[in-house]
């Protein structure tokens, strides 16, 4: 490889050999000339088609990454390749993913505490700890007046009905 190069182009620098070195320099001009315009729209039409992908990689990444910024994440990262752009789709994609499993177990135990306690539990970077831990705290007891007789008497789906209805206000008041 390097001995051909050297010896190809020993006429650039050797005195001796004027007319070897006329007729390869001439060789030379007519090679770049025919090989100039073949190769040329060659590299352009790649360094243009790879500034295309890459511009459609980095707007569709953006869009995305706007919309989960917005609150949305029903959206995801195509992974089209098998290159580190693929790597970064994918990644992002985990990270929605993580993130949409978050909001998910958010609303979960949303249900059964204030929103602001499960925001605690969520951010609470020890965890559940078993053991519990000394709190100030308000508990509301109440009672339904006939709730047995009615729970005997009422069919299953209209019992819950009503028990919804009652625990949206009594959760209302609680929080």
């Amino acid at each position: 490889s390097w001995n051909f190069v050297a010896s190809n182009t020993r006429f650039v620098v050797d005195p001796i050999a004027a007319d070897v070195k006329k007729v390869s320099q001439r060789e030379l001009m007519i090679e770049s000339v025919v090989a100039l315009p073949v190769f040329l729209p060659l590299l352009v039409n790649l360094v243009v088609s790879f500034a295309m992908n890459l511009r459609l990689f980095l707007d569709n990444q953006r869009e995305v990454l706007e919309a989960v910024a917005s609150g949305r994440l029903d959206v995801a990262v195509p992974v089209a390749s098998k290159d580190e752009f693929a790597v970064i789709a994918a990644r992002t994609n985990q990270m929605i993913a993580g993130l949409r499993e978050r909001k998910k177990i958010q609303e979960l135990v949303g249900k059964l505490v204030s929103p602001a306690v499960a925001e605690r539990l969520l951010a609470s970077t020890d965890g559940f700890k078993l053991g519990g831990s000394r709190r100030k705290v308000v508990v509301l007891f109440s009672d339904i007046r006939s709730f047995t007789t009615r729970t005997e008497r009422a069919d299953p789906e209209q019992l819950v009905r009503d028990l919804n209805a009652y625990f949206t206000e009594m959760v209302d008041c609680v929080h």
